[in-house]
């Protein structure tokens, strides 16, 4: 999406400035977060499904 961090794209959906400028403070506020947990459930080799209960 940033292509230049001075200058929007001057073509397609991201050629608004202001838009552009907001989607940029914000993405530098608030960086994508990977929870630990997700990078231990990829990493871990699948699980057999859990038998159901007997009763």
């Amino acid at each position: 999406m940033l292509k230049n961090a001075i200058q929007p794209p001057l073509a397609g959906p991201n050629r608004n400035p202001v838009l552009y400028g907001v989607a940029n403070g914000l993405a530098k506020l608030f960086p994508p977060v990977e929870h630990p947990e997700n990078r231990a459930r990829e990493s871990a080799a699948p699980r057999p499904a859990p038998r159901p209960a007997r009763g």
